[in-house]
């Protein structure tokens, strides 16, 4: 399957972290999606689209996701997402199918777009401690508790 992602599964740790196992194999590419546009959703540090003629979101475009990796990604994107089909345009200029996660669009900021770089320096850090703790609550397998470790260890203050 492929799926067109918007917003925090674009950066590569959150997208590793959520895949797990299953992040091996899959191809990225960058791509946009046309007749939408990527707004932050009111009091949260994530984005919905918002349907908008003209508008283009770019995003990346990952393909060859098996079913343990689409079952993954619908765990974490949660009830109020909803996988549906579209096509987007990748990087070489073909049009693809694929499918993209779509959120409750009355909940966007009409004033404020989602920025990757203004999340990454604004929220990057804790999510990645929240991510596992979640993780660890909703069925946490030895692999999370490894990758745990790893990231923990990865993130510690180089000593002086």
């Amino acid at each position: 399957m492929n799926l067109f992602f918007y917003g925090t599964l674009m950066d590569d740790e959150v997208r590793k972290l959520v895949l797990g196992p299953e992040a091996r194999g899959i191809e990225i590419c960058r791509a946009t999606l046309a007749g939408f546009r990527r707004h932050a959703i009111r009091k949260a540090a994530y984005p919905v689209l918002v349907p908008r003629r003209g508008a283009r979101v770019a995003g990346v475009l990952c393909s060859r996701l098996g079913p343990r990796a689409v079952a993954r990604l619908d765990r974490y994107e949660g009830r109020d997402y909803l996988r549906v089909p579209v096509e987007v345009r990748s990087q070489d200029g073909s049009i693809c199918r694929a499918h993209v996660y779509l959120g409750p669009g009355r909940l966007a900021s009409r004033r404020r777009c989602w920025s990757l770089d203004e999340w990454r320096r604004r929220h990057g850090r804790a999510f990645s401690r929240l991510f596992l703790r979640w993780m660890g609550s909703h069925g946490d397998s030895g692999e999370m508790r490894r990758r745990r470790r790893g990231v923990m260890r990865a993130r510690a203050p180089a000593e002086p």
